[in-house]
């Protein structure tokens, strides 16, 4: 272990111990830069996340994976497959614990909920390590685990790092999945994933893009008169959700069609309509399917 690590552990108290090993890391990193490249800052590199894994904690390990992700090794991209696997630690624990009991929340709900959270880090960050390294069957790796839709749906950050990852690896076998989990989740960094993903392979299927296209409008009811509108509440709350995603919607139909599409905003209509029409005429001339 190196002579500062070991002086951090009898300095400073344990809440704080996985700081100060952080921001070691950190210095001795950036203190040999350009040397991340090479094989030693790797390997260094790689014994401080084997630090960081003893203490168990999840956003020390996460900042460590961040700096492998610069480069690609094999030995890397090892310690990052391991990490796929991580479950919150004793430490975490303690650390969630600490947080809650200082802002006065309670409940064994929020605290399985936090604790996922810190797993994602992780997780996250071993999947961008992965895609830096690239090697054969990543891709397929990364969709089977995107495919158990249950090992991330607690972990939006860790399933917007698999279809970010898979887009950046050029996979083409999971728009449908993507256009799923743009419309069925609430959270903005899985919808903006999702998005990105579809861009990056640059999908084909007609449905996705007239989706898409639907999009361009804020949500709001056909009639909104009718007696069997669902309550204000809800309109709000797609129109929360429309509105984290919208501009980025109108990037990803740019992408897909070559066409600038606006979508609606203030003092300015939507172009739902007009794209819905414009794609009917040119679905043969783009591909789609």
């Amino acid at each position: 272990m190196k002579p500062a690590i070991t002086l951090a552990l009898v300095l400073f108290p344990q809440p704080l111990q996985a700081r100060a090993v952080c921001q070691i890391a950190h210095n001795e990193t950036f203190a040999r830069a350009p040397a991340a490249s090479d094989e030693e800052g790797t390997l260094a590199q790689l014994e401080l996340c084997r630090v960081a894994l003893d203490f168990g904690d999840a956003q020390l390990i996460a900042s460590n994976l961040l700096l492998l992700s610069f480069d690609a090794h094999p030995k890397a991209a090892d310690f990052a497959r391991e990490m796929l696997g991580y479950r919150a630690s004793g430490y975490d624990r303690k650390v969630v614990e600490r947080e809650m009991e200082a802002a006065g929340e309670s409940g064994r709900k929020l605290l399985k909920l936090r604790l996922a959270r810190r797993e994602a880090m992780v997780q996250a960050r071993a999947v961008e390590v992965l895609v830096a390294n690239a090697e054969k069957g990543t891709d397929k790796l990364l969709s089977k685990l995107l495919n158990k839709e249950k090992s991330w749906e607690d972990k939006p950050l860790y399933g917007a790092a698999l279809l970010k990852g898979l887009g950046r690896l050029g996979h083409g076998g999971a728009d449908r999945l993507a256009a799923e989990v743009y419309f069925a989740y609430e959270d903005t960094a899985l919808m903006q994933a999702a998005l990105s993903y579809l861009k990056s392979v640059g999908t084909k299927r007609y449905r996705i893009v007239e989706q898409l296209c639907g999009e361009l409008d804020a949500p709001a009811p056909d009639d909104p008169n009718s007696p069997s509108n669902p309550p204000a509440e809800y309109w709000e709350e797609r129109w929360k959700k429309w509105e984290s995603v919208r501009a980025e919607v109108s990037q990803c139909l740019h992408v897909l069609t070559g066409q600038v599409f606006q979508y609606e905003a203030e003092g300015r209509a939507g172009e739902s309509e007009r794209a819905l029409t414009w794609l009917k005429e040119n679905k043969k001339k783009l591909g789609l399917h």
